[in-house]
């Protein structure tokens, strides 16, 4: 585990830049809108986990690297090292001093954050893609879920395997995976999966399991509602030919289902606000939109465009105003719901690096990322110059553009 230092950032009020005239050198006149590109090499971004106390906010994706940041200036903080592979996934224990992770190594990890290093590692075998801590009053059970279509239940005390289930079963071994898994809220260690099988399965506490049709080709993403009353799921239906796209809510006990119809094509990703009454989506293939719905109605309230590949993962930002969403275009991005706009983009690079930028220029990044950014006021992008820099920074950070 490391720290990550940072340079400053510009305070909200100043987020309209003035850059240096060609001609006399000059830094001043009008302020204008100028937009930044990092010259940075980074990664997919796969999954997104928000604190309980909605101080900090978890990101991995296709570099192995867990980055942590700081939710009131959204700058990193810390990055844990430890996966051999891609994460596909992340969990907070619900006091927020663990972290659970998920990965292509075979390897699921639970984070002590107040230590510098990982507290337990279990091995999975293959390819894990889903993780979540069993919301009991204490501390027990960690479940994950991957490629190979085995649901694993790990005790968390004797730090073994407690049970193990091969319930997402396919004559085809591209469709046996377990992409997500989602606990009932209750404490009662009942909980759902979604397969590339189509499915989803309650595991329910009589040791049952109810299996449903939810999409004809993959089953992307499920999640319990906060009331534990209904689960929110994305797929697709490609191979069935749907030209409509759906998120679909099941009724946990009825099983009756409502369609939320808006997206353009396959959805990737979903996640419930903390009251229950809204749902974020992020759309995939031609929709890579971020979509906000009504969770009663099923009527669509706002859709954020800006990601340029597949969205995989979406959350309520900590306050429920804003969105967070993470995609394969390898950027992490804040939305403002009631103005309907781009707050800010990040994106973790290397090691440590990172930079946070808003759509109108101003930045903050780890030491040294202002050598590695170029602007332009049109449609050219030139290197940063150092004027440019020092009209752009001042130590506020983003603080009040996020506090709102």
């Amino acid at each position: 585990m490391t720290e990550t230092k940072s340079v400053a950032a510009v305070v909200a009020a100043s987020c309209t830049t003035r850059i240096a005239r060609r001609g006399n050198g000059a830094v001043g006149g009008p302020f204008i809108p100028v937009s930044i590109r990092p010259n940075v090499e980074g990664a997919s971004v796969r999954t997104i986990a928000v604190s309980p106390n909605g101080r900090e906010i978890a990101t991995a994706g296709d570099d192995g690297l867990i980055r942590l940041w700081d939710a009131s200036s959204f700058r990193q903080t810390r990055v844990l090292r430890g996966h051999a592979g891609a994460v596909y996934a992340l969990d907070y224990w619900t006091d927020g001093t663990l972290l659970a992770s998920a990965g292509w190594d075979g390897k699921v990890k639970m984070w002590d954050l107040r230590s510098d290093g990982e507290s337990l590692t279990f091995d999975a075998g293959a390819k894990q893609f889903a993780v979540a801590f069993a919301p009991e009053p204490s501390l027990k059970y960690l479940a994950s879920a991957g490629e190979d279509g085995v649901v694993r239940i790990w005790n968390l005390g004797t730090r073994e395997l407690a049970r193990s289930r091969l319930d997402h079963q396919s004559s085809d071994p591209a469709r046996a995976a377990v992409r997500s898994l989602s606990y009932a809220p209750s404490g009662s260690g009942e909980f759902v999966s979604a397969g590339y099988d189509g499915r989803i399965r309650f595991y329910r506490t009589s040791g049952a399991i109810e299996a449903k049709d939810a999409y004809g080709r993959k089953a992307l993403r499920v999640a319990y509602s906060p009331d534990g009353t209904r689960v929110v799921t994305a797929g697709s239906d490609a191979e069935l030919g749907s030209k409509v796209f759906d998120v679909k809510l099941f009724d946990v006990k009825s099983g009756a289902t409502r369609l939320l119809t808006g997206h353009r094509d396959y959805v990737v990703s979903a996640n419930w606000s903390a009251d229950g009454k809204r749902i974020v989506t992020g759309g995939g293939g031609r929709d890579k939109s971020v979509n906000l719905w009504d969770a009663e109605s099923g009527r669509l309230l706002a859709s954020f465009a800006g990601h340029q590949e597949d969205i995989e993962a979406v959350a309520f930002f900590p306050g429920g105003t804003r969105l967070i969403s993470a995609s394969e275009d390898k950027t992490i991005k804040v939305w403002d719901i009631a103005e309907r706009r781009l707050l800010l983009t990040a994106i973790g690079f290397g090691d440590d690096g990172f930079v946070s930028y808003t759509p109108e220029g101003c930045y903050a990044g780890s030491n040294g990322v202002e050598s590695r950014l170029s602007i332009s006021s049109g449609s050219r992008f030139e290197p940063m110059s150092l004027e440019a820099r020092k009209a752009m920074q001042e130590p506020a950070g983003f603080s009040l553009l996020l506090a709102r």
